[in-house]
């Protein structure tokens, strides 16, 4: 059976060995508040899909990682 977790709490996730980050959920609210930081409105409209692709992650990542351990 499929059972979804719709749990608000923030989790901690291993990215490596030794390396893990404690993230906010995503959800609708997260990305509507990345779509509004001033990095992301700030990408000229000639830039290209890649470079709105990596402010907009940027802007994510700023929001949504709370914690980390490991390397630095």
């Amino acid at each position: 059976m499929l059972t979804l977790d719709l749990t608000n709490a923030p989790r901690w996730h291993d990215l490596a060995p030794g390396v893990r980050v404690q993230l906010r959920p995503l959800t609708t609210a997260l990305m509507v508040a990345t779509r509004s930081d001033p990095a992301v409105e700030a990408v000229p409209e000639e830039a290209s899909d890649e470079e709105r692709a990596v402010a907009f992650a940027k802007a994510l990542a700023r929001r949504a990682v709370l914690a980390w351990e490991g390397h630095r």
